[in-house]
């Protein structure tokens, strides 16, 4: 009787430690980013829980799958929503189910120069509103007035006024000449977490979390003289080190034990990915940021990262995967919106790539997403257009866009080589079927394509390194040319004789393909070589 009543004494004394420190649902709302390009979101959830746990008042629990407690929410069948996308339908059922007696909205935007960040406290299941910071009402009001509505452009505009307005703000931390988001993050987070300290939560008793004890080392056994231990602490600036002595596989190596070491450590994966891609193993570095976005917390960049070497390496459905991956995780901006660019001109649907690469420009134009839809106009007939982009770029140093021609000269002599293959294969069709219009209407198609290939190919400025493949290269693209407008001529005269030439120009210019492909690898090797 004694052990029952004494059983029950302890459960009741848990559960009453356990209710003594009440729950903080945090909450982060982001913007769209293609709504406001100028603009981006940092992200502040886990950063404010974290200083919130320093002093003690409430135990939070963040709207992250990083948060088991969250997780276990978003795990079950029974409560479906959408996990990676808050909004009010979703926080209020989600802040009752984890038992939350305040819940904390955030939201914060950033540029190079300004963060401005806001802040709503709610209590209880009613959600009444008890304390803000920022006076910038960004889906702010009280949840039970009504259904949130999105930012609009007018409300946009008036918020980026912040002479007029006079809108609390933070200025980014700099090291150097970089922003330190990071500690911009945690200094946020801590002010934060003061404010509400000595406001709405003064009087609840401060209880911080304590860490367990180091545990301890034991008996040290002192090392044989003579025998050297790898550096445990090793950090980036020890690899940066080994890169400059040229060293870049020992750094590759120690890169991959210190994620071993810390697996979670985003710095460390994002430099490992640079350097592989600094070694033209494309392969393998988006194979890199495609392990390492299934196990960080903001798996974007290393999305991105795949996608730009997927598509280096001409791995097309990978590309795609990855793109897709970040465009859903917000990641749509300028560069994303030019790797969708090349994907689709990649895959020869030129009018897509124009699409997209048009979007791109209006974000801001650079060199490689102009010249990508000059190469795209040239896919789909446009010369004109194609003529006018790459007058934008006449100024600019030719070796500037080496990996953008690498791209396009690769894309332009594989679809020329399909239009080689259809039209010498064609060619005894157009014998069998002399008065065939959807026949002789495919030969005109693939005769246009060769001319704007051709025609583009004689337009792009040309690095200095590929000089001498570019000339084999215009000779086989006009060589090839001759051949289709032969057999078109052909297909539309019934002359004999034209076929027979065409048939004979197209043999000669497929049989130069393997050797200008061999001699442009070659000069790339000596580009990266050097």
């Amino acid at each position: 009787m004694f052990r029952t009543c004494l059983g029950w004494l302890l459960l009741g004394a848990g559960a009453f430690a356990c209710a003594d420190v009440p729950k903080m649902f945090v909450v982060q709302l982001v913007e769209d980013s293609e709504k406001f390009p100028d603009f981006q979101s940092l992200i502040l959830d886990s950063y404010l829980a974290g200083a919130l746990d320093e002093i003690g008042q409430v135990d939070s629990v963040v709207w992250s799958l990083g948060d088991a407690r969250f997780r276990e929410v978003a795990g079950r069948d029974s409560f479906p929503f959408e996990w990676n996308s808050p909004s009010e339908r979703f926080i209020v059922p989600v802040a009752r189910e984890v038992g939350a007696e305040y819940t904390l909205v955030i939201w914060c935007q950033k540029t190079d120069a300004v963060v401005r960040p806001v802040a709503t406290l709610y209590r209880g299941r009613g959600f009444r509103k008890i304390w803000s910071y920022g006076d910038y009402d960004r889906r702010m009001a009280p949840f039970y007035t009504g259904e949130l509505k999105p930012l609009n452009e007018d409300e946009f505009r008036k918020f980026k006024d912040l002479e007029r307005n006079g809108r609390p703000e933070f200025a980014p931390i700099m090291v150097g000449r970089e922003v330190d988001w990071d500690s911009t993050s945690r200094t946020i987070a801590r002010t934060f977490a003061a404010l509400i300290q000595q406001g709405p939560l003064k009087d609840l008793p401060a209880k911080p979390k304590q860490n367990l004890p180091d545990a301890d080392p034991g008996d040290q056994v002192p090392l044989p003289v003579g025998v050297r231990m790898g550096d445990a602490g090793m950090g980036l600036e020890a690899i940066d080190a080994l890169v400059e002595k040229g060293e870049v596989e020992s750094a590759i190596v120690q890169l991959r034990d210190m994620i071993d070491r810390e697996p979670f450590r985003d710095d460390f994966r994002l430099r490992l990915g640079e350097l592989l891609e600094s070694e033209g193993l494309y392969v393998e570095a988006a194979r890199e940021a495609v392990r390492s976005a299934l196990v960080v917390k903001k798996p974007a960049p290393f999305y991105r990262m795949a996608a730009k070497n997927w598509l280096r390496s001409g791995h097309l459905d990978q590309a795609r995967d990855a793109l897709n991956n970040l465009l859903a995780r917000g990641g749509e901006d300028r560069e994303s919106r030019g790797m969708m660019g090349e994907l689709y001109l990649r895959e020869g649907n030129a009018g897509e790539a124009i699409e997209w690469y048009s979007l791109a420009i209006r974000s801001g134009p650079t060199p490689d997403v102009v010249y990508g839809r000059a190469v795209a106009y040239a896919l789909s007939g446009q010369i004109d257009l194609c003529r006018g982009d790459l007058a934008s770029l006449v100024d600019l140093p030719s070796d500037r866009l080496t990996d953008s021609y690498v791209m396009a000269v690769t894309v332009c002599t594989d679809l020329l080589e399909g239009v080689g293959v259809r039209i010498r294969d064609r060619v005894a069709l157009h014998k069998i079927h002399r008065t065939d219009p959807e026949l002789v209407a495919l030969t005109a198609r693939d005769t246009q394509l060769a001319e704007s290939i051709t025609a583009f190919i004689e337009l792009t400025p040309v690095p200095s390194q590929f000089a001498g493949s570019h000339v084999q290269r215009a000779l086989a693209h006009k060589l090839m040319v001759q051949g289709v407008t032969e057999v078109f001529e052909y297909a539309t005269t019934r002359k004999e004789d034209l076929a027979s030439e065409g048939t004979l120009s197209l043999g000669e210019a497929l049989r130069m393909l393997p050797a200008l492909r061999s001699l442009f690898e070659r000069e790339r090797s000596k580009t990266a070589l050097n």
